[in-house]
C-alpha cells in the first residue's frame, strides 16, 4: 500500500512538463547536473519521471541512480532498482540488488516494504549476487511483518514468504521456534489485508487442512491471540471483511505481526 505522501509526490511529478529528448540522444541535457532538493524529493528524481514519461528508460535509470547516490530521497533508489530489475534492455541485477537493499533498510513506510520484496526475490533466486535463502526469508519477513511500526506492508512479500517458506534447518533453528504451517497461515492472512483475495483463499484453505488434521498449530493460533479474544477467532484472521475498514485493518495487521513475533521469537520490529 503506497503512502499518502507517495500520492502527493506523484501529483508533483505530473505537474512537470514533458521535455522532448534531443535528436540522437538517449539522456537528458541535465545528465551531469547535481541533484538539488525540490518539493520533498530532488531534481534528479523529477528528471527521471520526465524521462519515463517520454519513454526514455535509459535516461530515467541514469537520473534515478544519481538521485539514489545523492541520498536526498529513497525514491530514486527504488525507481532505479525497479528499472534495473524489470527492463530487459537495461537489466542489471547487481545494481537492482544494491538499490533495493538500500530501500529495504530505509525507514520509508511507503517504499521500504516493496524494496524488501524485490531484494528477497533476488536473494532467493541468486540474481545479482549469491543465492541466500535465509536472508531472503528475512527480507520477505520485513516486507510482510516487521518493516515499520505503522504496518504498511507489501502483500507480494507475504505471498513470497508463505509460498516458499524454508524449513527450520535452513533458518538455523528448530521446528518449535519455526512452526512452518502456522507461519504460512499468518503470512497469507497478512497478505489478505493488502487487498489480495487470492491470499485470503490460500489462508482459508490452509486453515481448513490444519483443522481436518487436528494440527498443533491450531491451538497455538488461538493461544497467541490477545487475551480476552473469544474462541474461534483464528480462522477469521483471513476474512477480507475484517480489513475493509482502514482502522480495523491496522488493528488486524498489528495483531498478526505480534502473533508472528510470538511464534518465531522474532520481534514485531527488528
Amino acid at each position: 500500500m503506497a503512502s499518502i505522501r507517495w500520492l502527493s509526490l506523484l501529483l508533483i511529478a505530473l505537474a512537470v512538463p514533458i521535455v522532448p529528448a534531443p535528436a540522437g540522444s538517449v539522456s537528458s541535457p541535465m545528465a551531469t547536473a547535481v541533484c538539488a532538493p525540490v518539493d520533498d524529493v530532488d531534481s534528479c528524481w523529477k528528471e527521471g519521471v520526465v524521462a519515463e514519461r517520454r519513454d526514455d528508460q535509459a535516461a530515467a535509470l541514469a537520473a534515478y541512480d544519481r538521485s539514489c547516490t545523492a541520498g536526498l530521497t529513497i525514491y530514486g533508489c527504488y525507481e532505479a532498482g525497479k528499472i534495473a530489475f524489470s527492463d530487459p534492455r537495461l537489466r542489471d541485477y547487481q545494481v537492482a540488488r544494491a538499490r533495493m537493499a538500500r530501500v529495504c533498510a530505509s525507514p520509508d513506510i511507503g517504499m521500504g516494504p516493496y524494496g524488501c520484496t524485490f531484494l528477497g526475490i533476488m536473494q532467493r533466486d541468486g540474481l545479482g549476487g549469491p543465492r541466500q535463502l535465509r536472508e531472503s526469508t528475512f527480507s520477505f519477513v520485513r516486507a510482510c511483518f516487521t518493516h515499520n511500526d505503522d504496518h504498511y506492508i507489501d502483500g507480494r512479500g507475504c505471498a513470497a514468504l508463505a509460498d516458499d517458506l524454508p524449513t527450520a534447518d535452513v533458518m538455523d533453528t528448530n521446528h518449535i521456534a519455526w512452526p512452518r504451517p502456522y507461519i504460512r497461515y499468518l503470512a497469507y492472512a497478512m497478505g489478505c489485508t493488502d487487498q489480495m483475495p487470492q491470499l485470503c483463499g490460500k489462508a482459508t484453505d490452509l486453515y481448513r487442512r490444519g483443522e481436518a488434521a487436528s494440527a498443533d498449530w491450531m491451538v497455538m493460533c488461538e493461544e497467541h491471540l490477545a487475551g480476552g479474544a473469544p474462541a474461534g477467532i483464528c480462522p477469521r484472521l483471513a476474512d477480507p471483511a475484517l480489513s475493509a475498514d482502514l482502522d480495523h485493518r491496522h488493528v488486524l495487521r498489528r495483531t498478526l505481526a505480534r502473533m508472528f513475533g510470538v511464534a518465531t521469537d522474532l520481534p514485531a520490529r527488528p
